[in-house]
């Protein structure tokens, strides 16, 4: 029995239970919103496919006096899904060009700029690269012993991922080099590493190069150019910046003057 249960439950994608508490809720004050507020972005588009699909089942049955609302609904779910298909269209095509093979499609990255004792990060969903949230995470100063610290920033960091639920964390790799700074940057990288690990988050170190690579072809100071973009500039300082391009890029979004050429 139960393996037939898991059977079919993998027919159904993902946010049908939502979807269809969802449609039962139509008369319930605020029901609806409130069930909405638990559909992440990721899950969003197979949401609203299977409240469409529930809401085309039940209009065969739907009595003539709640037919028009019955259909009104159904067109607001038509209207709204579309509304996701060019932006998911350009996403898959942007990754495909930047790895070469299929994968999967980005609703939610994390860009982090890791630090000798903390993390920088910037949080942006798909469609139209919306900045969630923006701001950092540092080791208390009470913490003075290295493997203290790592240790915290490792629980932190678990948190941080399991709360923002991203499909993807693109990290800036740190310079290389004998500097104790470069050191503990790497450190904090690896610990980056096993937090995305223990979540189940794809996790990946990023040259400079390689966010160049996803963008423009080869040239000297084509990364910093890539900063000086239209939408990139406007964030207040490089640090800002860079994060912002590297969770563009784990998108699969291009930045905004190479959208409009």
């Amino acid at each position: 029995m139960a393996a037939e249960v898991q059977r079919r439950a993998g027919l159904y994608p993902d946010g049908y239970d939502l979807a269809f508490l969802w449609f039962s809720l139509v008369d319930v004050n605020h029901g609806r919103e409130r069930v909405e507020s638990h559909v992440g972005t990721r899950a969003e588009p197979s949401f609203l496919l299977s409240a469409l699909l529930i809401q085309l089942w039940h209009q065969w049955y739907v009595p003539a006096e709640f037919r028009d609302r019955h259909l009104s609904t159904r067109d607001e779910l038509i209207e709204r899904l579309c509304g996701w298909l060019p932006k998911l269209c350009k996403q898959f095509a942007a990754h495909s060009r930047s790895s070469g093979r299929i994968v999967s499609i980005v609703a939610r990255a994390l860009g982090i700029i890791s630090q000798r004792a903390g993390i920088q990060y910037t949080c942006m969903t798909s469609p139209g690269g919306t900045i969630e949230e923006e701001t950092e995470i540092s080791v208390p100063t009470s913490q003075t012993d290295r493997g203290a610290q790592l240790t915290w920033l490792l629980k932190e960091s678990e948190k941080l991922l399991r709360r923002l639920r991203p499909d993807v964390v693109y990290v800036k790799k740190s310079a290389s080099g004998q500097r104790q700074s470069s050191r503990e940057q790497h450190e904090v990288e690896a610990v980056l590493q096993v937090a995305a690990h223990r979540v189940g988050i794809a996790c990946a170190i990023r040259t400079t190069e390689q966010v160049r690579a996803a963008h423009v072809p080869k040239a000297k100071g084509a990364y910093n150019e890539l900063l000086e973009r239209r939408d990139i500039k406007t964030r207040s300082n490089k640090n800002r910046r860079e994060r912002y391009l590297y969770a563009l890029t784990a998108l699969g979004q291009l930045p905004q003057d190479e959208q409009e050429t």
